[in-house]
């Protein structure tokens, strides 16, 4: 894919919205594609103090960090900033992962969100382990 083309996992809807732009702006439909492709895998959910999504946001800070289903930091917007807080104790070195989908939804949900949103598969310890677990139940149905 070159710098300016959306990748083909584009939305028919946000190709639709893309090419709308574009005709609005009198610029390249592809260049659009490609910005709200980068926009929409980069952008986080952010969450209200008491965990309810709030929107989501796109910050140098949070571009500086990784997905884990089972992270070391939180991102929140605090007085309209983007705050990251370390969800326990961090050793120096360690990398800031925030969880880029909501963390206690199950193996399968996490798996299709990522894959829907941003594109990726995940393969942190946690869905390591969660997808032994449901290896280990399919085999035991099949029994």
């Amino acid at each position: 894919m070159d710098e300016l083309s959306a990748p083909a996992s584009i939305s028919e809807a946000v190709r639709a919205e893309a090419d709308s732009l574009a005709a609005i702006a009198g610029v390249d439909a592809g260049v659009v594609r490609r910005l709200l492709s980068c926009i929409g895998t980069n952008a986080a959910t952010i969450a209200s103090e008491d965990g309810t999504p709030a929107g989501c946001a796109v910050s140098a800070h949070m571009g500086f960090t990784n997905h884990d289903c089972a992270p070391n930091c939180a991102a929140a917007i605090r007085r309209g900033r983007v705050a990251i807080t370390a969800l326990g104790d961090l050793a120096e070195g360690d990398e800031l992962t925030i969880s880029y989908v909501a963390a206690h939804l199950p193996y399968y949900e996490r798996r299709r969100l990522l894959k829907e949103q941003y594109e990726f598969d995940c393969d942190c310890a946690r869905c390591k382990a969660d997808r032994k677990v449901e290896l280990q139940r399919a085999k035991a149905k099949r029994r």
